[in-house]
């Protein structure tokens, strides 16, 4: 019994993706998954990953880039020849069938007892397994794990429908073909709209740290966590200095004595020095109170760093609500029993749950909602750990990982690699 990993993305530290591959490498000896990659993946994240193979060229956010671009009237006339360029022969591309022919040499190699896992399936990659499977005779397949992460709200919503209709169809045909969910509501919404049988969960994150929790002092400042991580858009960094200085004015207005730190994971070089200029900005705020730690961290480092956090803050966009996205970050703080703040993303929302923090909307909102749990942190520490039960529970229920196992276990001595 063999295991494959598929993941075409470019695999970074502290990236999401990188961390769901980490979590397949601790599958029961002698077990050891082979993983595929992008060939960009970065050297010390390929360091982490025994058997690294770096198959894929494109990255499924290139793919997303162009039918973005070819929705845009002034590229129509030049897309053809600059995708021919780019990509050669395979024009196909913005189909979503551009990984067909890498994942046939790819499954070809594994025979019926063995399991395929896309564990953060994007679009392209949905389509290219469907092709593949609707082509192959269903005997000779192996057992196929698709994870789902969100669901495309953007140009990507009608390949991301069609996609789920032919797979949901090859499901029900086929007991072999495994769906996964980070969130309930992805799976339930997979469930409804698609016909699927049964979406599973499948929550790929480290265990609680042990013996850190946050402030160990009564003196201590309460230290409110932000990762910057790759300074994506819709992560919010640009509402941080806005939150600092109103956590600031909040603690003034009120006479609130609370000593709160703010520490904020670096940013790429290249945005570093445009965030510390907007914290700059704010006279009113203590220059003492914000502390900049090492950008790249691995997975040991960065989940040491959440779990000594007193408060995570997610202030995300709230556009990204449509695609029913969780978010490693809030899985990994709610696992360690960490109080979170977060906008109202439905994803996140599950995680924090009724106890695990606050959901609110604005900067002004979320800096009142730092200085009530800084000043009341014994209370929404209890209620985090509650929270931290009900994750752990679902962490531990893993259905793709106990899945391979119990086949492990099944399968016949001279079958077990």
């Amino acid at each position: 019994m063999q295991v494959a990993v598929i993941d075409p993305t470019p695999q970074i530290l502290n990236g999401h993706n990188l961390t769901s591959l980490m979590l397949l490498a601790d599958l029961p000896a002698p077990l050891e998954p082979d993983f595929f990659v992008h060939v960009d993946s970065s050297p010390d994240a390929l360091e982490l990953l025994n058997h690294a193979n770096a198959s894929f060229l494109k990255s499924p956010y290139d793919l997303k880039y162009w039918r973005k671009v070819k929705t845009e009237e002034v590229f129509k006339r030049r897309l053809k020849k600059i995708i021919s360029l780019l990509f050669g022969s395979k024009q196909r591309l913005l189909d979503g069938s551009y990984y067909c022919d890498d994942l046939v040499k790819i499954i070809s190699n594994y025979g019926p007892d063995d399991h395929i896992i896309c564990p953060t399936a994007m679009v392209d990659i949905l389509i290219s397994v469907v092709e593949v499977i609707e082509r192959e005779v269903a005997e000779k397949l192996p057992f196929i794990h698709m994870r789902f992460l969100d669901f495309p709200d953007d140009a990507d919503r009608p390949l991301a429908i069609a996609g789920h209709r032919r797979l949901a169809a090859q499901s029900r045909k086929n007991s072999k073909i495994k769906v996964y969910t980070e969130t309930e509501i992805l799976a339930r919404y997979l469930e409804k709209e698609f016909s699927y049988k049964l979406v599973e969960r499948s929550i790929l994150q480290p265990p609680a740290v042990s013996g850190q929790n946050g402030s160990q002092e009564g003196t201590a400042p309460v230290n409110v966590g932000y990762l910057c991580g790759t300074f994506r858009e819709d992560k919010g960094a640009e509402r941080i200095s806005n939150i600092i200085a109103g956590v600031a004015r909040e603690l003034k207005k009120s006479a609130n004595s609370a000593n709160i730190r703010f520490t904020i994971q670096d940013p790429p070089p290249e945005h570093k020095n445009n965030l510390e200029d907007m914290i700059s900005l704010h006279k009113d705020l203590d220059g003492g109170a914000v502390l900049f730690i090492p950008g790249r961290l691995g997975l040991k480092e960065f989940s040491e760093f959440i779990a000594s956090c007193d408060i995570i803050l997610l202030p995300y966009s709230v556009g990204i609500n449509l695609v029913y996205r969780g978010s490693g970050i809030a899985f990994d703080a709610a696992i360690n029993g960490v109080p979170i703040i977060s906008t109202p993303i439905t994803g996140i929302m599950e995680i924090v749950g009724e106890d695990g923090g606050r959901i609110v909307d604005t900067d002004e909102n979320i800096a009142r909602a730092i200085v009530e749990i800084s000043t009341d942190l014994d209370k929404f520490k209890a209620g985090a750990a509650l929270n931290s039960k009900r994750i752990n529970g679902l962490v531990e229920d893993n259905h793709l990982t106990n899945t391979i196992r119990d086949c492990f276990k099944s399968a016949a001595p001279g079958k077990q690699r």
